[in-house]
């Protein structure tokens, strides 16, 4: 990527949080609407609401709807550390995130977390082992 080119891949990833930002605010709506009381009021509240955000969503023309409404709520249900690991590549990489990505994202960290784990394990068993040898040592 040439220098020339940088303003440009930098506009279209600002564009793309933008979007991002709006379809996820349109998802809240959507979300936390809560069912109606039969009411002309409830009504109303259901057409701005409601209507105005489904209708909002689909006109930001996201590249697969159904597809980005479930790689979102998927997002939602993950820790803020493990979404922010996830997101800062999607902005390098510049991706249009899916589930599958997600998916294999969190695998990955899993797997890290298990080998952490292992390593912690294995530590404190070396640990242990040292000591009752010092202690074996010492009845000598």
């Amino acid at each position: 990527m040439s220098a020339h080119n940088q303003p440009d891949v930098a506009d279209a990833v600002v564009e793309m949080l933008k979007k991002r930002h709006q379809a996820e605010k349109f998802l809240d709506n959507i979300l936390n609407f809560k069912p109606l009381v039969s009411s002309r009021q409830s009504l109303s509240r259901f057409m701005d609401v409601f209507v105005s955000s489904v209708n909002g969503l689909k006109a930001l023309e996201l590249e697969n709807l159904s597809e980005y409404i479930l790689y979102s709520l998927t997002l939602r249900k993950l820790d803020h550390k493990t979404r922010g690991g996830f997101n800062a590549i999607v902005i390098h990489e510049n991706l249009t995130p899916t589930v599958n990505d997600l998916v294999k994202y969190v695998e990955k960290q899993r797997h890290i977390q298990d080998i952490v784990s292992q390593c912690q394990q294995d530590a404190r068993s070396s640990g242990r082992n040292k000591r009752e040898k010092r202690k074996a040592l010492k009845l000598l």
